[in-house]
Parts: C-alpha cells; sequence; structure tokens
C-alpha cells in the first residue's frame, strides 16, 4: 500500500508541475495582470495538500483516530478555501475584479489537489477498513 500512496504522491506532484508550466505559458501568451500570483497559488495547493496527506497517513496509524479518517478530510475540504481566501485576500478584495482568466487559473490546480486529495484519502480509508469475516455457506 505505501508504493500504492507514493506513486499517488508523485503522480499528484508531476500533474501540478505540468500544469503550472501549462498555464505559465497560457497566461503569458494572454493579458493578465502582472502581479498575478500563479505560482503562489500552485505552491499554496501543493503545500496543504501534501501536509494534509501525511498528516492522514499519521493518523490512519492510530486507533482512536483512523475511525474518524473521512470526517477530518471532510473538515479540511472546508477549511482549505477559506485559508487560501485568507492567504490571497488581496485578489479577492481588490478594487480591480478577477477575469475569467484569472478565475480559472486559481482553481484548476485547487481542483486538481481536490482530486488527488480525495484519491489519497479513499486508499487510506479502503486500507484502514476491518476486514469483515463474512461466513461461507
Amino acid at each position: 500500500m505505501h508504493r500504492q500512496l507514493i506513486a499517488i504522491l508523485v503522480l499528484f506532484l508531476a500533474t501540478l508541475g505540468i500544469l503550472y508550466f501549462v498555464e505559465d505559458a497560457v497566461i503569458s501568451a494572454e493579458r493578465l495582470r502582472p502581479d498575478f500570483p500563479t505560482k503562489s497559488i500552485f505552491i499554496f495547493n501543493a503545500v496543504f495538500s501534501l501536509v494534509l496527506l501525511i498528516a492522514l497517513s499519521f493518523f490512519s496509524k492510530k486507533k482512536a483516530v483512523s475511525d474518524n479518517l473521512g470526517f477530518i478530510y471532510l473538515a479540511t475540504v472546508l477549511v482549505k478555501p477559506i485559508v487560501f481566501i485568507i492567504v490571497f485576500r488581496a485578489l479577492f478584495f481588490d478594487s480591480r475584479p478577477i477575469t475569467q482568466l484569472e478565475a480559472i487559473s486559481m482553481l484548476l490546480p485547487t481542483l486538481i489537489a481536490l482530486f488527488f486529495e480525495a484519491l489519497f484519502c479513499s486508499k487510506i480509508l479502503k486500507a484502514t477498513m476491518p476486514k469483515k469475516n463474512i461466513p461461507k455457506g
């Protein structure tokens, strides 16, 4: 299972890296505001997701908490956008409105991170589920 989880983490980081370079090429071709923090948004999503995934794998080994891993993950799904808005409040509360391209460039890394977080969490939950002994007969 550990190999599978490491593969998910590597795939997550590779996907975010590829998406960053593709998005950077598109953004440089388009006319976005020069102070738009594309790199910071990707770093935020990568760091938040990695901390979350490491915490989930750590908590999965603790018997007292392992039954509530799904609820812990759901709580972080609610906390992540709040922290994102706090960290990038200048984007949201600036006098200039966010363009559609800027909104897409903020949303794509967040959705990719959310997908891999859910995949990772489901693998951990599946591995920590007790095996049911079903009588044959």
